[in-house]
């Protein structure tokens, strides 16, 4: 204990010191109360700081008292704008919850017992506590309150609250303190000034009035809203160790001004005057406990004349406690049915001013707490005013249901109630004479009905002894017979159980008869693979879901008819076989342009390529999305809209099958507009290439003006990574096509991937078969499930045709030899005549890149090699 402390310390409510002790005590107190009143004034309390500042301006150079510290570290230590969320120090019930406790309140009144019997054991709250427990730890340990939201005080009665208040309490603090000497431990706080007369109110409490920060006693004070005010009323608390740091910073000659004596005011009790500190610093933990109104009076109480009055340096602590405590407070929303715990000790509490109204008038019950596992140790001082407090016998305690003004101890209690006649409120019932005439007469008729009782037991015992010899035998017979017609309602029970399973076992047993009979007669009946769904089920069902398929079949065949048709999908040229001889095939066109094959695309300008792919592209996903078909690789257009820019190509998510997947990096699917279009390839492996490569790459020049856009023209350089990356665009469209030639039961061997090189888009699909597709093929079939793109069972390898359409693509003339038929003589007259220089300059480009003009003549049929110009 910090050795500013009194001597001899003085519980408020014990005796005066003696003798001379008590003479020097009061020797340099000054016989005039300073200008100070309940409610603070702060221009008063600025000028008296400036006033004693000026006369002593060494004050905030003295030391701290002997003990006490110069900074407080906890989590006591806060201000109100630390706290930004109500979230933060508010619990909300939740429904499982409050129907805890509404069977607490069943449990306790089941039990019959008085309200002071009220503890954790006799209110259980089995989940609850557990965390009303933790929050105790909190009030002590932590930052010192907490909310309980929220309490539907609406759905009980007066009585009802009383108990769910006081058995949630006991659950955070297991004592309860006393409020007054009738064994009160429950205060209701409201205004009285409607039905009393002020001047017999003696604290802010009981007034609508602005309640200045104070501490009560106890370690723990609770609030309960019963109702709240029409306007005003807020709660407000601030931590005192908070005002503790800034006056030991700023004012340390306050902190010893508070941890000395004062002059406590009794109220006429005796003593008339008790002293003690108001600040206690003691095993690690500052205490301040004061009431601001036992130093300044407050209405019908106010400050005696007889005692010595307070000195200015003390109206100057009382001011600077309340106006720092103002300063760093926290502001609580008190809502109908909440319940505030706050850390006495710790933490002082205040309540702005509030108006009530016909509708809402604020109503507050209030208990002091004290926990025997958290508590903290107090003091000599307080100790023995907490064991007073805390020390009323459970069978002692009484929980008025209606408003008391509480007044101190030694003094008489006023007690309101209303008459349940008039229904009026008053403050006596009965006149003492009356009280007592009515205390005897019950004495006498409580002694007149124990002798009649008396005497009614004895005739009663002696009327039965002539017939205990009877009623013996009979009652037992009686419990026999009991016994007898209990095992009939058993066995009677136990019968109609068992008829009731026989009929149950009855109707299971039909049951698996029936199914049995209908799964051989579904066995008996023949199945079609192609129709008969994969679960099973009846012949009807298989019937109707191969007509589905069937119907499926024929939209679907109808859709791709009109497809080919809307695209003009052509085979052109071409001859047949005569007389032995091998024909030859024609060129595939899709809207009137021709597509042609990878070797024979430098023959065309980009712009007819273009526009090929583009066709061939919108073909394509019409057609796969009237099979429902996903391809392995999906197209995008640069303009974000389907058609709408240039197309890209690349893998969507896949599986590893086919090496498809990783190829998910967009490819052009189009040419620019400049006119070196090739697809030859950048292959290390033709080493004719590289030869004729190297060669031609010092003669690279500009294109010859008068070569015509519709000619053949090789560059001589390989191809930038554009054309490379065309190159693979047009392999991921090709694998496009194999793999939905596959689903529609095409097949592409895996050997002849490289065909895929030297033929077209459509010659690959074989699309004498499309006009068929939707008929018998899988796409249209309701079971099983299309796998996704490229299953294990999908033979064609990406990396495989992207190499065979990498390297030197051959010219339909080359790779078939009985390809597309040419001009003829007269033909190749008129392109000479046409092509003039620029063929002869292409041609002899072509002479040094080393290629071999082949020339045959068959039937009339000339066969070209790279649609070079021959004379």
């Amino acid at each position: 204990m910090a050795s500013a402390a009194v001597a001899q310390p003085i519980n408020p409510f014990g005796q005066l010191p003696n003798g001379s002790k008590a003479i020097e005590t009061f020797r340099d107190i000054p016989a005039k109360q300073p200008d100070i009143s309940y409610h603070p004034n702060q221009e008063k309390w600025k000028a008296r700081t400036e006033r004693r500042l000026r006369e002593n301006p060494s004050l905030p150079l003295e030391q701290l008292p002997e003990g006490f510290p110069k900074k407080l570290e906890s989590p006591l230590v806060w201000e109100g704008k630390d706290w930004t969320s109500e979230e933060q120090w508010v619990y909300n019930l939740s429904k499982e919850e409050i129907e805890e406790i509404d069977t607490a309140v069943k449990y306790f009144n089941s039990l019959k017992l008085p309200f002071g019997h009220i503890t954790a054991e006799t209110f259980p709250l089995p989940s609850l506590g557990k965390k009303l427990r933790e929050l105790s730890k909190e009030l002590y340990e932590g930052r010192g309150f907490f909310v309980l939201r929220t309490i539907p005080v609406d759905s009980y009665s007066r009585e009802d609250n009383v108990l769910i208040y006081a058995g949630v309490s006991a659950h955070i603090a297991n004592v309860r303190g006393l409020q007054d000497k009738n064994g009160g431990v429950l205060s209701h706080i409201k205004d009285l000034t409607q039905v009393v007369d002020k001047g017999t109110i003696g604290g802010p409490a009981y007034t609508t009035d602005k309640q200045v920060f104070h501490t009560d006693r106890g370690d723990v004070v609770s609030l309960f809203a019963l109702e709240v005010a029409a306007e005003g009323g807020t709660s407000r608390i601030s931590s005192a160790w908070r005002v503790y740091n800034e006056l030991a910073e700023k004012r340390p000659d306050l902190i010893r001004t508070l941890a000395e004596p004062w002059p406590e005011d009794g109220f006429g009790r005796e003593p008339p005057v008790t002293l003690r500190p108001l600040l206690f610093y003691h095993e690690n933990k500052a205490i301040i406990q004061y009431a601001r109104r036992y130093f300044t009076g407050f209405m019908a109480l106010p400050r005696s004349t007889e005692i010595p009055p307070i000195t200015e340096a003390q109206a100057e602590a009382l001011d600077s406690l309340h106006f720092l405590a103002e300063r760093f407070s926290l502001g609580l929303n008190f809502q109908k049915g909440d319940i505030q715990y706050i850390n006495n000790l710790s933490i002082f509490h205040a309540r702005d001013g509030f108006r009530d109204d016909e509708k809402q008038s604020r109503h507050l019950l209030r208990l002091w707490l004290h926990d025997d596992e958290h508590a903290w140790k107090l003091p000599e001082t307080l100790e023995k005013v907490w064991k007073e407090t805390y020390s009323v016998p459970a069978d002692e305690q009484t929980f008025p249901l209606e408003s008391v003004i509480r007044g101190p101890l030694a003094e008489g209690a006023v007690t309101l109630m209303d008459c349940k006649i008039c229904e009026q409120t008053h403050r006596q019932f009965f006149c003492e004479v009356c009280l007592k005439t009515h205390l005897r007469d019950f004495r006498h008729q409580t002694q007149h009905y124990a002798t009649d009782r008396d005497n009614q037991i004895v005739k009663a015992a002696r009327a039965l002894e002539h017939i205990d010899s009877v009623r013996v035998p009979r009652a037992q017979a009686a419990d026999y017979q009991r016994s007898v017609e209990e095992l009939y309602e058993g066995l009677t029970a136990l019968r109609k159980d068992n008829d009731k399973k026989r009929d149950r076992l009855r109707i299971l047993r039909e049951s698996l008869a029936s199914r049995r009979r209908h799964l051989s007669g579904v066995k008996l009946q023949p199945r079609h693979p192609s129709s008969q769904p994969s679960g099973g089920g009846d012949s009807r069902e298989a019937q109707e879901l191969a007509s589905l398929s069937a119907t499926i079949a024929r939209a679907r065949s109808g859709l791709v008819q009109e497809l080919v048709e809307v695209f003009n999908v052509v085979e052109v040229g071409g001859r047949p076989p005569i007389g032995g001889k091998a024909g030859t095939k024609g060129e595939w066109t899709i809207g009137d342009l021709i597509l042609p094959v990878p070797g024979d695309i430098r023959r065309y300008p980009p712009d007819h390529i273009n526009a090929v792919i583009t066709h061939t592209i919108h073909f394509l996903s019409l057609l796969t999305f009237y099979l429902g078909i996903k391809l392995p690789f999906e197209i995008t257009w640069s303009g974000k809209k389907l058609g709408v820019g240039q197309p890209f190509i690349g893998a969507i998510k896949g599986p590893e099958n086919g090496g498809w997947a990783k190829w998910y990096k967009k490819h052009p699917l189009h040419l620019s507009s400049a006119p070196t279009v090739s697809a030859q390839s950048t292959s290390s492996r033709d080493q004719s290439l590289s030869h004729t490569g190297s060669k031609s790459n010092q003669r690279r020049g500009e294109i010859p003006a008068d070569v015509p856009v519709t000619e053949s023209y090789y560059d001589s350089l390989p191809p930038e990574q554009p054309q490379s990356s065309f190159t693979t665009a047009l392999a991921m469209l090709l694998y496009d096509v194999c793999y939905l030639a596959w689903t529609q039961n095409v097949e592409v061997p895996l050997s002849q991937a490289g065909k895929l090189k030297c033929s077209p888009l459509f010659e690959d699909l074989d699309l004498t078969q499309g006009l068929h597709l939707g008929i018998h093929r899988r796409s249209h079939e309701a079971t099983p499930l299309l796998p996704p793109p490229t299953p294990a069972t999908f033979p064609s390898d990406f990396a495989q045709l992207l190499q065979a359409t990498s390297v030197n693509p051959a010219s339909r003339a080359r790779a078939s030899r009985v390809a597309a038929p040419v001009a003829t003589s007269s033909n190749r007259s008129h392109r000479m005549s046409t092509t003039g220089t620029g063929a002869r300059d292409i041609q002899s480009q072509r002479t040094m890149l080393g290629e071999k003009i082949d020339e045959e003549v068959e039937d009339d049929w000339d066969l070209v090699d790279e649609d070079i110009v021959l004379d």
